[in-house]
């Protein structure tokens, strides 16, 4: 089962701007697939970015068997194929690269295999929950300058990958703008986890309906 959810911010509501957050997932017999793109809300372009690195990260996964290669090199072969991607896009259409930038968080568990890749690179945050407890499966990730994006140079650096034999029994990825409503004092408001606990989505969804959240506040949640 896929959930997907997403709500637009005060601000894109007030610049009577788009939601800039954008989810994919495929579900088959030889995979499942939840992705998330967060694009720069500074950036011209940045929907435009997140939905063509979502689109060829989900090629990429369905054609390339990213486990047979270690950490490092599915780092700069996914960050290679997405750049060159983006720059592609730039030059056809004439727009500034920079303008597409976006960050960028999937899951992709092979069926066949059975084991599970994690790939994070920005300010999304991914959890599991396990024996009724909340487990950070990857944190979110800036700088003292801004977030990292799929357009930074020297990107691999900030790029984290996490492997797994076998499959999370669920897994949830946030946008900054909804994680960000999930937590008080740097820890999971007790609410929050007893509503994740019960895999209560309508009341996950009511709860951030009910948020003043001034970025694009977005969920995608899988369960295997």
């Amino acid at each position: 089962m896929i959930k997907e959810y997403s709500k637009i911010g005060e601000y894109h509501i007030a610049n009577h701007k788009k939601s800039e957050d954008y989810l994919l997932s495929e579900d088959n017999e030889n995979m499942m697939f939840l992705c998330l793109a967060d694009g720069v809300s500074s950036c011209e372009n940045s929907l435009q970015g997140a939905k063509v690195i979502s689109n060829k990260v989900k090629d990429i996964v369905a054609h390339i068997d990213l486990f047979h290669f270690d950490e490092e090199v599915i780092k700069k072969l996914v960050i290679d194929e997405l750049q060159y991607s983006l720059r592609q896009i730039s030059q056809n259409e004439n727009i500034d690269f920079l303008s597409l930038s976006s960050t960028l968080l999937f899951v992709y568990y092979n069926k066949r295999k059975n084991k599970t890749l994690v790939f994070s690179l920005g300010d999304s945050l991914s959890l599991t929950v396990f024996n009724k407890e909340i487990e950070i499966v990857s944190y979110p990730v800036q700088n003292f300058q801004g977030i990292y994006t799929v357009t930074h140079h020297n990107i691999k650096a900030h790029t984290h990958i996490h492997i797994f034999d076998g499959c999370f029994q669920n897994i949830y990825l946030f946008s900054d703008g909804a994680w960000k409503e999930m937590f008080e004092e740097n820890k999971i408001k007790k609410s929050i986890k007893d509503i994740l606990i019960r895999k209560d989505y309508q009341m996950l969804d009511d709860y951030f309906n009910h948020c003043h959240n001034y970025d694009d506040c977005s969920y995608i949640g899988g369960t295997f």
